[in-house]
């Protein structure tokens, strides 16, 4: 086996033409010259991207060899940014199932607690609305 091959079958498994990577493998690639991010599960080497991502490569760099998902959906990128990440795939990640359960859970009390944000909200605005209805034009008396 070559030096070149050793090397691979170290960095990576490779299953039904999908690589995987161990998250320490990921991990290693951290720097700006070697930036690899993790994404839903999915691998991606983003170095060559760096220069053109619109909010600048430092952003990028704070996550780099991390799972980044988090920080991917909460900026809120648009299917163009998606269609572009999909262009740097290099395989799947090869995550602590404890960690991706966490990380599952952690989300879904997010969005659940977005989602209650909202009901309340709704209901302050029909509350407000409601009063301006009952006591508008007694406070137009009064003001005038």
């Amino acid at each position: 086996m070559s030096d070149s091959t050793e090397a691979k079958s170290a960095e990576a498994t490779k299953v039904a033409d999908v690589k995987i990577f161990k998250e320490e493998e990921v991990l290693k690639h951290n720097t700006e010259k070697d930036c690899w991010l993790i994404i839903d599960e999915n691998v991606y080497d983003v170095t060559k991207y760096l220069d053109d991502h619109p909010g600048g490569p430092e952003i990028i760099c704070d996550v780099a060899g991390k799972d980044a998902t988090e920080e991917f959906e909460d900026t809120g990128h648009s299917q163009e940014a998606r269609d572009i990440l999909k262009e740097f795939k290099i395989g799947k990640a090869e995550l602590d199932p404890e960690k991706v359960a966490a990380k599952k859970a952690k989300a879904e009390a997010k969005s659940s607690s977005s989602g209650n944000s909202f009901v309340i909200i709704a209901f302050l605005i029909a509350l407000i609305a409601a009063i301006f209805a009952i006591y508008g034009e007694q406070l137009n008396e009064l003001l005038k």
